[in-house]
């Protein structure tokens, strides 16, 4: 049995408002995360992962992206992954364990702020 309000949701609201104004900002300055779990199809098992952070249309570096996996509903097999530097990009593999819509978030620091970009993939 899962508790229907999160035991820490005065505490991840406190800082809510701030960023997403944070992330309003940097998407306006022309920061975009991309990656090919936008548009690979996606199995059940392991995935390759690659992300990239633009600033406007030229590739820049940061020091890491944070990959977080969500089942709606459920936080049973949420996950989060420290996603390193590889020849520029930030790779690594992700893994579903059964069919059916993940949110994944894709989250780094740029001057002190956090960026973020969620979206949905189906796995099938």
């Amino acid at each position: 049995h899962e508790a229907v309000i999160d035991k820490n949701y005065y505490e991840k609201g406190l800082n809510y408002e701030k960023e997403i104004a944070d992330n309003v900002l940097l998407k306006k300055e022309g920061y975009r995360l991309d990656s090919n779990l936008l548009t690979d199809s996606l199995k059940v098992g392991s995935n390759p992962v690659e992300v990239k952070l633009f600033l406007k249309e030229q590739k820049i570096q940061t020091n890491s992206v944070l990959l977080i996996k969500e089942r709606p509903a459920t936080e049973k097999f949420n996950s989060i992954q420290k996603l390193e530097p590889i020849e520029g990009n930030f790779q690594s593999k992700i893994e579903f364990p059964f069919e059916g819509d993940w949110r994944i978030t894709l989250r780094t620091k740029i001057d002190n702020k956090n960026f973020e970009r969620s979206f949905l993939v189906n796995v099938k």
